[in-house]
C-alpha cells in the first residue's frame, strides 16, 4: 500500500476512533475543516505523535503497526 494511501486510512480511523472530526478539532485545538482535510492527506506529524501520546490505547493505531510488519517482510 502507498505511504498516502495509508496516512489517509489511519487518519479516518483515528479521526472516527475519537469521534469524529469535531471532537478531533477540540482535542487538537483547530478547526474542524482542519481536522476532515487530514482524511486526504494525513494527520500533521506533530499532530500524529501528540495523539498517539494522549490515547495510545485506540485501535487505530493496530493499522501502523501492521502496515510495518508488512514491510518488514517484503523486505526480508
Amino acid at each position: 500500500m502507498a505511504e498516502n494511501e495509508r496516512e489517509k486510512r489511519l487518519a479516518s480511523a483515528v479521526i472516527d476512533e475519537l469521534g469524529g472530526a469535531v471532537r478531533v478539532a477540540g482535542i487538537c485545538k483547530v478547526r474542524p475543516a482542519s481536522v476532515s482535510g487530514w482524511r486526504a492527506s494525513g494527520i500533521p506529524e506533530a499532530r500524529l505523535q501528540y495523539l498517539m501520546l494522549a490515547y495510545p490505547m485506540l485501535k487505530a493505531w493496530a493499522i501502523e503497526d501492521e502496515e510495518e510488519e508488512c514491510q518488514k517482510k517484503t523486505t526480508s
